[in-house]
């Protein structure tokens, strides 16, 4: 999935895409020809989202990198 900040766009533009009820299309327009469409939907669930990494195992796995590194250099 792709995130995209609403802070990063114009008002306008932000305002519009918030407003979207859901099941409500948007299309893309560009030079009068279509180039895309996004439809709308229910907010994701927080909840859902995977839980961040466990900062202890992504250390382990660092330390162990660099230690294999030292050894090959050494």
């Amino acid at each position: 999935m792709i995130r995209f900040d609403l802070e990063d766009l114009p008002p306008k533009a932000a305002a519009r895409l918030r407003d979207l009820a859901e099941g409500e299309t948007l299309l893309l327009v560009e030079h009068g020809l279509v180039v895309g469409a996004l439809t709308a939907t229910s907010t994701p669930d927080q909840d859902a989202s995977p839980p961040p990494p466990d900062p202890d195992a992504s250390m382990e796995e660092v330390l162990d990198h660099f230690k294999s590194i030292i050894d090959e250099a050494f």
